[in-house]
Parts: C-alpha cells; structure tokens; sequence
C-alpha cells in the first residue's frame, strides 16, 4: 500500500508522517506541491503533512487549499481514496471544503485562532503546544453503514494521548453545521481528559473548538481532518494502520463512494459575501491605528500570485487595521496621553518592521477590512495595554486586516472584485467579517 504525503512550501512533518506509514505497514511516497500530478495515480491513499505551508500568509491552509494540486486530491476523494489531513493538512482540507464537505459554495467550517478558556475566562490566545487527550467517538469505524478510514482499528471510547502544537486550531461550526455533524457522525475523535471524559475548559480542551471537537470527516468517512499529531507518537498508530485497513478493503471490495444526502444548511447560504460585507463605520468615541509593513508584504505578494493563477488579474495590498475606543467620560487631551502611551508600548506593532499610514492614495482600488467575528486578538491586545501596561480609559481593542485590491490597469471591476471574494482567500465567512473600507 503506497501513501502519498504531500508537501506545500513550509510543510515540516514529512519525516514523521513517513515513519508513521512505515510502522503501519505501508510505503510512503513523497509528493511535492510543484510535481507532476500523475505520480499521484499509483498511491493508494494520501497524507497532507503538517507545518506551515506558505507561512499561514492571510490565514492557515488557504493558500495551500487553492493551489491547482488540490484538484487532484478532490479526483482521489471522489474515486474513495483516503485522504488524512493533519494540523496545517487539516486546516486546508477545511478550507478546500473536502470536510464535512457538504455540496456548498463556501467552506461549512472554520479553523481559527486558539482561545484558552478556563471557568469562562480567556487565559490566552495564540500557538499552544502539550500532549492532549483525543476520545475515539466512533463505534469499531462505524458511521451508520458507513465505515470511517481512520478509527477502523479504535475501539469506541478508547483514549489516546498525543501531542498537539498549532496556533488556529479552534474549529467553528454554526448551530445547524454543528447539528448536521453530529446528526451523520462525522465527529470521529473530541478532546477529552485521562478518564475519557468531555470538558470544555482548557487544558482538557486546548484550543477551544466547539463541542471539544479535534477531527472532522466527510460523510463518506475518507476524508479527516485532525489538528492534534498523530504521527508523532506511536499513541498515534491506530490512525495509520486503520488507513491500512481502509485501504486494503476497499481494494478487494472496489465499492463506489458513499455520497452524502442532500442537506440544506442555512447559516453557510447566509454566510455569502455578497450578503455579509457591510460598510465600515467609524466610532465617534474610538480612533484608528493603521499600519502597513516597511519590508515586503509576504502575505500579500501570496494572495497576488494565488489570484493571478487562478486568471483574477488583480493587484493586492495590505494594512494592519486597530480601533481603539475610549470611555465616553475621557476627555481629547487624555485620549491623546492614552494614544501615545499605546503606540510607545509596542504591544499593537512592531516600529522597526511597521509604520503608520493615514489615507494612501488608493484611487481606483477598493478595500475590504476582515475582522475575527469573535477577535481574540483585539480581547488579548486590550487584557496587555490594561493590565500589563497599566493604561486606563480604553473600553475595547479591535483589530482587523485592510485588503487593497487594484485592477492591473484602470479601476477595479465589480465583477473581480466577486471573483476575488469567491475564493474566500481573504476571509472565511464563519470565522470572519467584512466591511467596505473607504478609509
């Protein structure tokens, strides 16, 4: 049995995903993103490897999930080739929509930045890395009469102990995604503590994913998803070897893929950018920093080219969007002390890598400011100027990313400007918003 494990640029778990294959038994064949993709034909089954692919430029695994290569991995799920992404893999199988993979325009989940609650106080945000508890949820591999490619060789309820390291993890479902999942079984492993048992509270849940969830499948159950690593520990093992099993089953049964049933889920219709973008209103009581790299834009020059190949001849800048809003009671002398002890700190940028703008020049461009719906960023940035610094009158920190999209010659088109927001390269609607920008 031949796996592939495919490799983006930044990718770096390849070593430990090959001995992961190895020890279940299987052979690993190493995949470049920039390959020719008719290699992919004789592997019987494919790994995305953790890491950092394309730096997590304009947020983790987008880029990656629009690259041409991803076309093939959709032929290999199609043909019922299992397919196991793992953290940043995971992370791009969400954004490519291959799990839950339900028949929808848009992604039906979102992986977003880890937030670290314990008694419901945010305790911390950001990259988390510790051995964890994943709680097999599936019985024997059972989905109804489906079976899933990963928990074949995993009793149900059985604990494993693995390690976990990634910074947006955090899986956002809406009500009725969340329902549908739970409804067809496609929640194959949640955290848990060492008796087994579901606490939402961190440490037990390291990242705060909805319903402690650590992995999500496709309906046909060929296709996972899983933020914590497995390969990295023998704990992991049954994962692989249950790839193994998968596949040497369905090479002797050659059975068609199960297709999921027709669902109509609301909230991924509603999330439309088209219906979702709003114009951008300034805060009578808050000001705006605005900052924009003094090196090159890497984030920015990856959306380009990733548009560019997709034929959307569009230029892309970016800016660093704050909104600091005072207590109403605060008078314009204090609000400028309060600015400038803000900007002496160096808790919202960096001076040597960043400075501020006021309005550039952006005639014949139109701007998308995208916020976290939730903005653990804008919370941790507001708890660090109060409590670590001690600056008082602020009331809420807000932060956001400015896009600035230019046609290559004359005015941007509307009709590029839905070309570039079809992608969601810029934003995912269930874990973000937009607003029209005219700053």
């Amino acid at each position: 049995m031949k796996v592939g494990i495919i490799q983006f640029p930044g990718t770096n778990c390849f070593r430990e995903s090959s001995m992961a294959v190895k020890r279940a038994g299987m052979e690993s064949v190493p995949l470049l993103w920039n390959e020719d993709p008719s290699r992919m034909e004789s592997c019987d089954g494919f790994i995305l490897a953790g890491g950092f692919s394309y730096e997590d430029r304009s947020r983790s695994g987008i880029i990656a999930a629009l690259d041409p290569l991803m076309d093939t991995v959709k032929k290999a799920v199609s043909a019922g080739k299992p397919v196991l992404g793992i953290c940043n893999g995971a992370q791009i199988l969400v954004e490519a929509n291959l799990v839950p993979g339900f028949a929808t325009q848009l992604p039906a989940a979102a992986l977003t930045t880890n937030k670290r609650v314990s008694k419901t106080k945010l305790i911390g945000t950001g990259f988390y890395n510790a051995w964890i508890n994943l709680r097999c949820e599936l019985q024997h591999g059972a989905m109804d009469s489906r079976l899933c490619a990963f928990t074949m060789a995993i009793p149900q309820g059985e604990v494993l102990r693995i390690p976990t390291a990634h910074t947006e993890g955090r899986f956002i479902l809406a009500d009725d995604v969340l329902q549908a999942v739970r409804d067809l079984n496609l929640i194959p492993f949640r955290y848990a503590d060492d008796q087994g048992d579901i606490d939402p509270s961190f440490p037990v849940n390291p990242n705060g994913s909805v319903d402690n969830i650590a992995a999500l499948t496709n309906y046909a159950g060929n296709v996972m998803a899983v933020m914590p690593h497995p390969e990295r520990t023998s704990a992991g093992d049954p994962l692989f070897t249950s790839m193994r099993m998968y596949m040497e089953g369905r090479r002797a049964s050659a059975e068609p893929i199960t297709l999921p049933p027709a669902l109509t889920i609301r909230s991924i219709e509603e999330s439309m950018y088209a219906a979702s973008l709003t114009r951008y209103i300034r805060n009578t009581h808050a000001e705006e920093i605005v900052t924009e790299l003094i090196i090159t834009d890497n984030a920015a020059v990856s959306v380009e080219n990733t548009l560019q190949q997709l034929g959307i001849p569009v230029t892309v800048t970016r800016r660093m969007h704050w909104e600091i809003t005072f207590s109403q009671d605060i008078s314009a002398d204090e609000q400028t002390a309060i600015l400038e002890a803000v900007h002496g700190c160096g808790e919202l940028y960096n001076s040597n890598k960043e400075r501020l703008i006021r309005t550039p020049d952006k005639t014949g461009s139109w701007s998308v400011l995208v916020r976290e719906r939730d903005d653990i960023c804008g919370l941790h940035a507001h708890q660090a100027l109060t409590s670590w610094f001690s600056i008082s009158g602020i009331t809420s920190v807000r932060r956001g990313t400015i896009w600035d999209l230019s046609a290559e010659s004359g005015s941007i088109s509307e009709v590029q400007i839905q070309q570039v927001l079809d992608t969601h390269i810029l934003m995912n609607p269930h874990a973000h918003k937009g607003y029209i920008y005219e700053g």
